[in-house]
């Protein structure tokens, strides 16, 4: 785990941590290393204190990895409301956990009350260490994984192939019931989006 530091911004802080994520990538796959987990300090609730700050944050730190990602494929600059979308950084393609202060004790994502921020990277070669599908088969084994967390008290969807993954790195405080948070998205292009394809459906 590599925590950010209290000065400086969050994205110069990402930077200095980009050789060891780099490295992480490169000989995870040989030591069956599972995840590389950045820390980042919360006490007054800025970075993680809603899903929606949490959504900023979660922006911040993969556009700065995106952009300054060795193998320039900058994910963060394509289509993430595609279904075939995952982060990418250094040729791998990595799913992302979010974890903060926000997220109650029922939440899959819940912080054990820490005051900080928790992005976890996982590598897709790093689930057949366990023999879990990075996929979304078999599901018996992905439901062996939710029961778990149910039997916890903290329950959650798995999703389906119609899920956009980006929308699983920042979960609402509900995850049953809540709607989908669109965090990689400025309130300008969300609303323009939106006005456009309520104009699309009004001529349907």
């Amino acid at each position: 785990m590599v925590s950010t530091q209290s000065t400086g911004t969050l994205e110069h802080n990402i930077l200095r941590c980009i050789h060891t994520l780099t490295k992480f990538i490169v000989i995870g796959r040989y030591e069956h290393l599972d995840g590389y987990v950045f820390e980042i300090p919360d006490p007054d609730g800025s970075y993680g204190g809603s899903p929606e700050k949490l959504g900023q944050t979660m922006k911040r730190v993969l556009t700065t990895l995106s952009d300054y990602d060795p193998a320039m494929e900058r994910t963060m600059n394509t289509d993430i409301r595609s279904t075939s979308w995952q982060f990418k950084f250094n040729h791998q393609r990595v799913f992302v956990t979010s974890f903060a202060s926000c997220y109650g004790k029922n939440s899959p994502r819940y912080a054990f009350g820490e005051s900080a921020v928790y992005i976890l990277f996982q590598p897709e070669y790093s689930f057949s260490f366990h023999s879990i599908p990075s996929n979304l088969k078999p599901r018996s084994v992905r439901q062996k994984i939710r029961d778990a967390f149910a039997k916890a008290g903290r329950p959650y969807e798995i999703p389906s192939h119609k899920d956009l993954m980006a929308q699983i790195y920042v979960k609402p405080l509900d995850d049953l019931n809540d709607p989908r948070l669109i965090w990689w998205e400025d309130d300008e292009e969300l609303g323009l989006k939106e006005s456009v394809q309520s104009v699309l459906n009004s001529l349907d």
